[in-house]
């Protein structure tokens, strides 16, 4: 299911609410939440026909990135995190996009990294919101040695929980 880049980012800015994000934090998650898709537009864009091969490959068992990586050479969040570099947005907003889909490959992990995990957390989350258990299919789209590195590991039913709330108070 496609979830709207405006969903992702105003969760995103939400979690790092949640977690006690400063107001920098909370922008940058927003931002991060916003753009995550964009090196995604760009390869649709300007190779429409290679993209296409794309999800043949990621029902191969590829990873999306993988798969990004064999028809172009690179993978929507490297173009992503280069177009955000190139167009001077903050650092924590870059690596967010370069690493929303696995925040694991961060360098330097045991620092709190609030925007990465909120746009990483908030991409989970709304892949489970429609379904029967989204707790447990936002956890399995999760990258858990991440979330147990942020102190976090035990907090997506929460923020599940509360996102869903806010949601139907809307």
């Amino acid at each position: 299911s496609v979830v709207k880049a405006q969903d992702t980012a105003e969760l995103a800015a939400w979690i790092a609410a949640q977690e006690g994000g400063t107001p920098a934090d909370i922008a940058h998650a927003q931002l991060a939440g916003l753009l995550h898709e964009l090196g995604r537009l760009l390869l649709c864009a300007t190779a429409p026909e290679d993209y296409a091969k794309v999800p043949a490959l990621v029902t191969n068992g590829q990873m999306i990135d993988e798969a990004e990586g064999e028809v172009f050479g690179s993978s929507h969040t490297a173009l992503g995190a280069y177009l955000a570099q190139i167009w001077g947005l903050p650092g924590t907003v870059i690596e967010a996009i370069r690493l929303a889909q696995k925040p694991s490959d961060l360098a330097d992990s045991q620092q709190q990294q609030i925007p990465l995990l909120a746009v990483h957390a908030a991409i989970g989350i709304l892949a489970g919101m429609r379904s029967s258990d989204p707790t447990t299919v936002a956890i399995t789209q999760l990258d858990s040695e991440f979330l147990a590195q942020q102190n976090c590991g035990d907090k997506v039913g929460t923020w599940v929980d509360g996102w869903a709330k806010r949601e139907n108070a809307a």
